[in-house]
């Protein structure tokens, strides 16, 4: 019997609570007890909307201008809804791999310790930066290096914290303890 058969065998004789618990252990490792693929609107628990926060923002700054001091306030009044933020507590210390792009903390992109994982190329340089939600800090044990350029995606896989994390660029809101860097294929 497959181990995959023996847990599903344990899953239906076990008590309704147990059941629960252990379809709770597998979504927390993922499938087959590899890592849980999670996508970006993972992180975001509902009831958070950063499309709307972000929607204000825009039309706000559009009609003022990027220059006009006014859109400087905006900028503060996003990052203070950004601040607010909110994370999903069930992911703490689930084993993870979640797509982004890496932007280096170190300075070396070829023996990181540590970078920040955002959802899209250049977030963290443009003001403001992504809410603490849709930050990870990425720690590795050893450095690592970038499989690609740095403009390419990767996958990180590793075990998540409920963690925050302020670095000079950003606030994260969760922490990566790396154990896998690999290129991005869809």
């Amino acid at each position: 019997m497959t181990p995959r058969r023996r847990l599903l065998a344990i899953a239906l004789s076990a008590p309704l609570g147990l059941r629960a618990t252990i379809a709770a252990a597998q979504e927390r490792r993922g499938a087959a007890g590899g890592p849980r693929t999670l996508q970006w609107r993972d992180l975001v628990p509902g009831g958070f909307d950063i499309d709307a926060i972000y929607k204000r923002y825009a039309e706000a700054v559009a009609e003022m201008g990027e220059d006009d001091p006014r859109a400087e306030e905006k900028r503060r009044e996003v990052a203070a809804a950004f601040a607010q933020a909110p994370v999903v507590a069930e992911l703490d210390g689930s084993i993870v791999r979640l797509p982004g792009y890496p932007v280096p903390l170190d300075g070396d992109v070829r023996a990181m310790k540590s970078f920040l994982l955002v959802p899209f190329y250049g977030a963290c340089i443009h003001v403001p930066p992504p809410p603490p939600n849709q930050i990870v800090h990425v720690v590795a044990d050893k450095p690592v290096r970038l499989p690609g350029p740095i403009t390419d995606p990767v996958w990180a896989t590793g075990v998540m914290r409920v963690q925050p994390a302020r670095t000079e660029l950003a606030e994260a809101g969760y922490t990566l303890q790396l154990r896998e860097l690999k290129r991005y294929r869809a």
